[in-house]
């Protein structure tokens, strides 16, 4: 019996087919290999030639809107402040400690016994103006007065402030009592920084001790948020001399901060100063006053100053 295995004619043409699928494969991705490799280096996209090939164009982001919203100004605030009691008619200079920041408020409050201010100027040659008329604590021998100045937009820098007064009467016992503050507060108007201010007068002198004084009331309203209200006060308890609580010096406003004090225990004639910042505007907004431990003729000037 012949054993030899037959060739099956069957099978060749099949693998003859996969072999040439299998190398028509290659060669495309051989083919597609060095179309890549011929794109790299020429460096060559293939969207150029087809679009399909490209991703879709991205989206131009819309820009965020721009905020056109003014921010507030800084809140008004004290920088600084310096006193003197020069004591004599001759001009009476007082000088900040440090320099003054340029477009900042100068506030000046002044009392004295029976000469007049004449004028209120500093080196800068900057404008002062008046909130209100002289107000004397004791009309009856036209005495101890209180005044209230201020200069807006200052000049700055190295800064003296001068008050200048009459001469006293020749008759007079006149001792020469003047007192000067200089305050600079930042973050006011540079233009209109007054808002509003009032004077009062009032108290008495009996001789009665132990008696507590009020002055003040004389509320301010405020137009806008974010003002300070600033007051002066003077006094004069020479007829309560015996008083032991005669130099107790005077207690400022429920929210209002301590700024100078003069306690003369020669002539008895005070001077006192505060101010406070008013968050919100209305009534009363500005109240200045002042407490006393004995009794007393007074006089007190507030204003109120705005952004």
């Amino acid at each position: 019996m012949n054993t030899t295995p037959r060739t099956s004619v069957s099978e060749s043409p099949k693998k003859g087919g996969i072999v040439k699928i299998w190398t028509g494969i290659t060669a495309g991705v051989l083919l597609l290999a060095a179309i890549v490799t011929i794109l790299f280096y020429f460096n060559i996209t293939p969207c150029e030639y087809d679009d399909s090939f490209c991703p879709p164009p991205m989206p131009t982001p819309t820009p965020l809107p721009t905020s056109t919203a003014t921010p507030p100004p800084p809140s008004p605030t004290l920088v600084q402040h310096n006193f003197s009691q020069p004591g004599s008619t001759t001009p009476s200079a007082v000088s900040f400690k440090q320099s003054v920041t340029p477009g900042d408020l100068v506030v000046v409050a002044i009392t004295q016994d029976i000469t007049m201010l004449t004028g209120v100027r500093d080196n800068h040659h900057d404008t002062y103006t008046s909130v209100k008329p002289a107000l004397f604590a004791n009309s009856q021998d036209m005495a101890d007065y209180v005044e209230l100045y201020y200069a807006k937009n200052v000049v700055g820098g190295s800064t003296t402030v001068t008050a200048t007064f009459t001469a006293p009467p020749a008759n007079s016992n006149y001792s020469g009592d003047s007192n000067v503050g200089i305050y600079e507060f930042s973050g006011l108007s540079k233009t209109s920084p007054l808002d509003s201010a009032a004077s009062l007068m009032g108290g008495s002198q009996s001789g009665k001790t132990d008696q507590v004084t009020s002055v003040g009331g004389v509320p301010l309203g405020t137009s806008e948020n974010n003002e300070i209200c600033f007051a002066v006060g003077v006094d004069s308890g020479l007829n309560n001399s015996d008083d032991p609580k005669i130099n107790t010096p005077a207690a400022v406003g429920q929210g209002y901060y301590q700024l100078d004090q003069q306690d003369d225990s020669v002539n008895y004639e005070r001077f006192y100063t505060e101010w406070a910042p008013i968050p919100k505007a209305g009534s009363p907004g500005c109240n200045p006053n002042f407490t006393l431990q004995y009794e007393s003729y007074w006089a007190i000037i507030g204003a109120a100053f705005k952004q």
